[in-house]
């Protein structure tokens, strides 16, 4: 294979890639999205029950009155709250986009 036909390979697949990660991105957001609203009110349900779900975080912080996680995708993230025996508090914020 010579040059040209190298430069024409790599620039179709990064122009294949620029068209499909649009909807790549928003199915993995939409997929992690819809896992949350599965579970409904998290109040009161463990880290453990939540992870079991929804996969592990993406962000963990430990605080002085607990733990703050962080699950995230290309277009989707939300923040939960939980005491130190892992027990979640509340939503801290939750965040989507359209592009």
């Amino acid at each position: 294979m010579d040059l040209l036909n190298i430069a024409f390979v790599v620039l179709m697949i990064a122009l294949i890639l620029k068209i499909l990660a649009p909807s790549i991105y928003a199915s993995q957001s939409i997929s992690l999205h819809k896992k949350f609203v599965s579970l409904g009110n998290m109040t009161g349900k463990s880290y453990d029950e939540i992870c079991k779900v929804v996969g592990s975080p993406s962000i963990s912080q430990s605080v002085p009155d607990g733990f703050e996680y962080t699950w995230s995708s290309p277009r989707y993230a939300i923040k939960l709250k939980f005491n130190q025996k892992k027990i979640c508090l509340m939503k801290l914020g939750e965040v989507a986009t359209k592009q």
